[in-house]
């Protein structure tokens, strides 16, 4: 059903008001702070997964959690699933260890969780200690989403083949590589902090 200007407007106003405060407290505070008003605009859709690279404090986790509230605009704006995950690897990684002191969430029920969430911000990734356990992980969750065409943005300090040179291994990379495309940016700017 195509929805009109006005009711595109209005539905707009309404995720800012109504869902855009509880997605936030998704987002790690650092980040919150610099987006304290974010410009979002649904006019282009960022519905394809992105990889941006780069020094550190450059930005790329900022863009990355803007990039993810306009696809969860957007997303809302057409009455879709609108919600995403954003977290670092080292996180992601730690939560799957904890599950197995944890009698009441197994392995298994959080890599689900990120395998079939909507839109996944990987931030940080190649930060983790590269262990076959991590690698494996992260494999299960990056292959299903690949697989099954799932939009994932990542950020990550390194180039594709720096990342894929650390991890001693380019299945992931070539993955990530085919997934983006022509979304691979790298973040050159000044650090600004």
């Amino acid at each position: 059903m195509k929805i009109t200007a006005e009711q595109r407007k209005e539905r707009e106003r309404t995720w800012q008001r109504e869902r855009l405060p509880v997605l936030m407290k998704k987002i790690p505070l650092r980040i919150q702070e610099v987006l304290q008003k974010p410009i979002l605009s649904v006019s282009k859709p960022l519905s394809e997964s992105m990889y941006v690279f780069g020094r550190a404090r450059t930005g790329k986790s900022v863009r990355m959690a803007e990039n993810a509230l306009i696809w969860s605009c957007t997303q809302f704006v057409h009455r879709r699933q609108y919600d995403f995950i954003f977290i670092t690897c080292t996180d992601l990684l730690a939560e799957l260890r904890d599950s197995y002191n944890n009698p009441d969430i197994s392995e298994k029920q959080i890599l689900d969780k990120y395998k079939n969430v909507q839109l996944l911000v990987l931030d940080d990734i190649g930060v983790a200690k590269t262990t076959e356990w991590a690698f494996q992980m992260m494999y299960t969750i990056l292959a299903y989403r690949y697989d099954n065409r799932m939009t994932t943005y990542y950020t990550c300090n390194l180039s594709l083949e720096e990342l894929a040179e650390r991890l001693q291994d380019d299945r992931l990379t070539s993955r990530i590589a085919h997934e983006c495309g022509n979304n691979i940016f790298e973040f050159d700017n000044e650090p600004y902090i």
